[in-house]
């Protein structure tokens, strides 16, 4: 996860826009005076988080590969 920096100033002022950010899965880095504030990242309850996740686990999941003889084979038993 990628916390993007904002200081308390753009925080303050921007703050509807930042919080429609970390709905869609933004997080943010609140810093004042050189100072960590407050990490603000999506719940992991909502909606958005939960597609996040299953689409992460969809692209990691291991790719089978399957040989041109055993694709005609399948394919002449009619099971494909």
């Amino acid at each position: 996860m990628t916390l993007k920096k904002i200081s308390m100033d753009a925080f303050k002022s921007d703050f509807d826009e930042i919080l429609r950010s970390v709905e869609m899965g933004e997080s943010f880095r609140v810093v004042g005076e050189g100072e960590l504030v407050v990490d603000i990242v999506p719940a992991r309850t909502g909606v958005s988080y939960q597609a996040h996740v299953a689409i992460s686990n969809i692209l990691k999941m291991k790719k089978h590969s399957i040989s041109d003889q055993k694709l005609s084979f399948l394919k002449g038993s009619g099971r494909l």
